[in-house]
C-alpha cells in the first residue's frame, strides 16, 4: 500500500481547514472594518448626521410631506448607522457577497487592514 492511502482515507491534510479559517478571519475582520468605518469614523459622520432628526423636526411639515413619517424613517436609519451591532449584521451580508468576487476580496482585505490598524492604534494610544 502507498504512503498516501492512509492520509486519503482520513480526509484533508489540514490545508483546506486552514484556508477556510483564513477566509473566515478575513470575513470577520472585513465585516468589523466596514462596521467601524460606517458607525464610528469621522469620514461617515456627515451621513450619520444627515439622518439625525431632532424632536422639533418631528412636528414640522416639509414640502407637503408630513414630517413624522419622514422623521421616523430617518430616525431608524440613523439608529442603524450608529449602532455597531445593528449595522454589523448588514455589513456581514455585504462582505459575504463581496468575497464572491475578485475585486470584492480586495475590498475585504482593505477593510481588514482598516480594522487591524484601528486595533493597533487603540492599543498603542493607551
Amino acid at each position: 500500500m502507498g504512503g498516501n492511502s492512509g492520509r486519503a482515507s482520513k480526509g484533508c491534510c489540514g490545508c483546506c481547514k486552514l484556508a477556510l479559517m483564513t477566509l473566515f478571519l478575513l470575513f470577520l475582520l472585513a465585516s468589523s472594518g466596514l462596521t467601524i468605518i460606517i458607525t464610528k469614523s469621522y469620514i461617515f459622520k456627515w451621513l450619520r448626521d444627515f439622518f439625525d432628526v431632532s424632536k422639533e423636526v418631528l412636528s414640522q411639515e416639509f414640502k407637503g410631506v408630513k414630517m413624522p413619517f419622514r422623521a421616523l424613517l430617518f430616525s431608524k436609519i440613523h439608529k442603524l448607522l450608529s449602532c455597531p451591532l445593528c449595522f454589523g449584521f448588514w455589513a456581514g451580508l455585504v462582505v459575504y457577497f463581496a468575497m464572491k468576487n475578485e475585486y470584492g476580496v480586495l475590498f475585504c482585505y482593505c477593510l481588514s487592514a482598516s480594522v487591524f490598524s484601528f486595533i493597533i492604534y487603540s492599543v498603542v494610544d493607551r
